[in-house]
Order: structure tokens, then C-alpha cells, then sequence
């Protein structure tokens, strides 16, 4: 079963890898998914979301089985 990405809906978007392993037909990926998005109808704006993506092979292909996603923590550095 062939899913369709999420991601083509929002042409903007990357997602940077901070750590990744596999394990035979599993891998997992951590990082920041980062695109620009309008939300209810608001102006455009960047966006950036820190998720877990779990992928299974299966015929071949490497396909997201799980994925996480929730608001990055604070920047400590950023001034207040």
C-alpha cells in the first residue's frame, strides 16, 4: 500500500535531520520540520514543528509508519 506524503500539500517544507538510525527494515528520524504556512486564515508565516518520523521498508520503499510532531521547546538564547 503506497501512502501519499503529507508534505505535498505544503511545497515550503524541509525537514532537518538532527539523529537517524536503522535497524534492517526499521529507521527512525529526529529533527525540525520547517515550512510557511497561513493558520485560520492569518498572514503566511514561517513554521516549525519538532517531530519523530518512523519508517518500515516495505517492497523496497521507505515509508513514514509513525510520525510525531509537537512545538519545539524555547530558545533559551532568545532574548525575552
Amino acid at each position: 500500500m503506497r501512502r501519499r506524503p503529507f508534505t505535498r500539500a505544503i511545497p515550503s517544507y524541509r525537514f532537518e535531520v538532527l539523529v537517524a538510525d536503522a535497524r534492517g527494515d526499521m529507521a527512525y528520524a529526529i529533527g525540525y520540520e520547517r515550512f510557511n504556512r497561513s493558520i485560520d486564515g492569518r498572514p503566511v508565516e514561517p513554521i516549525t514543528v519538532r517531530s519523530t518520523h518512523v519508517y518500515r521498508r516495505e517492497e523496497g520503499e521507505w515509508e513514514i509508519v509513525h510520525r510525531h510532531g509537537d512545538n519545539p521547546p524555547p530558545d533559551p538564547t532568545a532574548p525575552a
